[in-house]
């Protein structure tokens, strides 16, 4: 029975390793959710079958060491801090994009126990040149997405993120594998006596490429990071008076050799930031990126806010902070409005961008104060373990590489995954492990009884492996799919899917409601006819106000039901009163907010409330005149409410400022205004930018038309409007009158 087990634990082990290779299209978030959630179901099911041995094996049975200590420290608190934060099912499950809550965070620690109590069970080489050669792939991967950029999907942000999709997740990830391959290749030169075998070369081979991925990534916090995991092996190895001998190197020719390539290293990056400005640098890939380093940059004013609103939220609640996973809540609350100069993009930050800042915003003094201990204890392993005195060096590295990223990210899948396998091999290696084994009896127990209770246990482990697993996979296939026929005008098919998507219980159904709502609120204003619109859209109202019940600071959920009502009011006019309550809600939690005003403004102008309408607008240009979208949307606002030269003003100012029309609704929209004040030329060229970016806007193509017309171009304008007219029934346009002389002079038959 111990062997099955062993064997049995061992082979879900090396599956996890492969999880970060796992992707599939069909998912709202391809490359995150198949990873996480068959992590997770591959852990349960392999606890089980720990829980099988350690009943009857004790040996194996978890050790107090120092280093478990600081995992269930660190698990601990920042699950009390997740029971007294503000959103505690935020805390628990996280966020349908990252999905890595407490839950998964204990399905680490869980990992954690069972690869550090294996004992000799697991040979720890083997299982670390499985898993680097899984990495190898992923950077081999990178290589092909530079290529082919549509191989993982239909868009490529010029920088690979391969089975990652993000180049700061692929980095942070290949960052661990770099050091482990580095010492895989030294131990296999000392085993093999040199290079003159496949493995060595392919060690050294996939880690140079590795380096090279995380290069071409351009993710400058994990380069820094890489850089300074450099510097602290190099200074280790150069000052270390433990005498190891690497790569055929004496300690003491390692050690001049060593200073050598540190002082070399020193003098170029002085030589760098010396002379970053030259025109040379530039034309080197990815350098150009560290060449306008400065704290005035956009991405480090982005950052420095993120920061400053962590400590204020310290601050404000120093001891547990607001929970884990819930940053978003004290960044809402002292949102900067200047954040809006840099893109909407920048507006929503849910992590920091630091970690250390991080776990003192969502976990106060405690949650810092128990990661410091969890590295110090990591690092008292690394410094004082004897059969860790070879992989030191490397893995002092890898913990520098590590805690250097994290100054400028936050922890991810892949990052999370090494760590925790990384603290498992450290504790492995405490000598204490072997003392408290040897003293160990087998449990005496029929066989037939042993095989009962383990296969009891796998099956009590499969059922959260269906409930939070395989349901959760399944809601968010339904809800992908849902999204996808709505976009290809399917909405029957669409409503079909989400309706399976929204009726599966699983952690992130507040989510797919959001998600819900804003496609059929898009699908609506393109003119789609959708089956049953005005039920469904107070199903959707309904499930919004649902999603406001469960998370009820969050301001963007209020926001989107704002919004909604907006839309939807022309079948529940309660819908605007219900709306506007909600965007006072809103500007509670997050009062400097310039979007949560435009929201206010356009329903005060559906009310008639013009003179309010302007007046928000005006609130949420003063929170930071220089930023150009509330200029842009006041100057619209201003439009509607029949203040002309207001609105042309802003609207010139918002282009001043950078802000255009970027949509085909807003191109469309302003076009509108452009047209009915004869400014014709204006107006077709956002008519033409609308088209181009949706060919199958019928309004646009009639309005361009139109304005063809009206400009005394019949040549341009017959064309586009015979168009319209295959396109659609115009006849049952209630604008029908009023075409059908144009059409009649254009010779075009309806």
């Amino acid at each position: 029975m111990e062997k099955f087990l062993i064997r049995a634990i061992k082979v879900g082990l090396y599956g996890i390793l492969l999880t970060p290779v796992f992707f599939a299209r069909s998912f709202i978030y391809p490359f995150l959710t198949p990873k996480v959630f068959v992590f997770q179901a591959l852990v349960e099911l392999i606890f089980g079958l720990w829980l099988g041995l350690i009943i009857f094996y004790p040996a194996y049975r978890p050790k107090f060491t120092k280093l478990t200590w600081g995992v269930l420290i660190f698990l601990l608190v920042f699950a009390i801090s997740a029971v007294f934060g503000v959103d505690p099912q935020r805390s628990v499950w996280s966020t349908q994009d990252r999905a890595l809550g407490l839950v998964s965070l204990f399905h680490f620690g869980i990992l954690f126990l069972i690869l550090a109590n294996l004992k000799d069970k697991l040979n720890w080489r083997r299982f670390f040149i499985f898993g680097f050669f899984v990495s190898v792939v992923v950077a081999v991967f990178a290589i092909v997405e530079i290529y082919f950029p549509r191989f993982f999907l239909e868009y490529s942000s010029g920088r690979p993120g391969s089975f990652l999709g993000n180049p700061a997740f692929l980095a942070s990830y290949l960052i661990f594998h770099i050091f482990i391959g580095f010492w895989l290749a030294a131990e296999t030169y000392k085993n093999r006596g040199g290079f003159g075998n496949l493995l060595s070369w392919s060690l050294v081979g996939g880690t140079l490429l590795e380096i090279f991925i995380v290069f071409i990534t351009g993710t400058r916090g994990a380069l820094l990071g890489l850089a300074l995991g450099v510097l602290v092996f190099l200074f280790y190895l150069a000052f270390t008076r433990r005498g190891e001998a690497y790569f055929g190197f004496s300690p003491r020719g390692l050690r001049i050799t060593s200073a050598i390539f540190l002082s070399l290293i020193l003098l170029f990056g002085a030589g760098f930031w010396f002379s970053r400005d030259s025109s040379w640098w530039q034309k080197i890939p990815v350098v150009g990126r560290f060449t306008n380093l400065s704290f005035n940059s956009p991405d480090a004013q982005t950052r420095l806010i993120a920061w400053q609103i962590a400590w204020a939220s310290f601050k404000e609640r120093p001891f547990l902070g607001f929970g884990f996973e819930n940053f978003k809540y004290p960044f809402d609350k002292h949102y900067e409005p200047k954040l809006l100069r840099y893109g909407f993009g920048e507006t929503y930050f849910d992590k920091p961008h630091n970690v250390f800042f991080e776990y003192l915003a969502v976990g106060g003094v405690l949650g810092l104060l128990a990661y410091l201990f969890l590295i110090l204890v990591w690092l008292r392993g690394l410094l004082s373990f004897t059969k860790l005195k070879r992989f030191a060096p490397f893995g002092l590295g890898l913990v520098a590489a590590y805690l250097g990223q994290n100054f400028f990210v936050f922890d991810t899948f892949g990052s999370y995954l090494l760590l925790f396998i990384v603290l498992a091999f450290v504790d492995a290696c405490d000598v204490k492990r072997e003392i408290v084994g040897k003293a160990s009896k087998i449990l005496v127990w029929p066989e037939t009884g042993k095989k009962l209770l383990v296969g009891g246990l796998v099956l009590a482990a499969a059922v959260p492996v269906y409930f939070w697993n395989v349901k959760t996979l399944y809601a968010n296939n339904r809800q992908y799919w849902g999204l996808n026929y709505f976009f290809n005008r399917m909405p029957s098919e669409g409503l079909e899917a989400y309706a399976k998507a929204l009726n599966t219980r699983n952690p992130y159904q507040d989510a797919a409601r959001r998600d819900f709502a804003s496609t059929l609120k898009q699908a609506f204003e393109l003119g789609m006819e959708i089956p049953g619109v005005e039920q469904v859209s107070g199903q959707v109202m309904a499930g919004l106000a649902e999603a406001i019940n469960n998370h009820p600071n969050d301001f963007f959920l209020r926001y989107t039901f704002a919004d909604l009502g907006a839309t939807f009011y022309v079948f529940n006019p309660k819908y605007l009163e219900m709306a506007d309550d909600q965007i006072i809600q809103s500007l509670k939690l997050s009062p400097r907010r310039q979007s949560i005003y435009h929201i206010g403004a356009k329903l005060k102008i559906i009310e008639g409330k013009k003179e309010e309408a302007i007046k928000m607008m005006k609130e949420a240009v003063d929170l930071d005149p220089e930023v150009g979208d509330p200029h842009f949307f006041y100057g619209l606002i201003a439009l509607q409410a029949k203040q002309y030269d207001l609105g042309f003003s802003e609207i010139k100012r918002a282009e001043h400022l950078g802000r255009k029309a970027t949509s085909p609704d807003e191109m469309r929209v302003l076009a509108n205004f452009y047209g009915d004040f004869g400014k014709y030329n204006e107006a077709i060229s956002l008519y033409q930018e609308a088209l181009k970016r949706d060919s199958r806007d019928v309004e646009s193509r009639l309005k361009l038309g139109l304005v063809y017309y009206m400009k005394g171009d019949k040549d341009l304008a017959g064309p586009l409007l015979l168009q319209v007219s295959k396109m659609v029934d115009i006849t049952k346009s209630p604008y029908f009158g009023e075409l059908r002389p144009i059409y009649n002079d254009l010779g075009i038959r309806i």
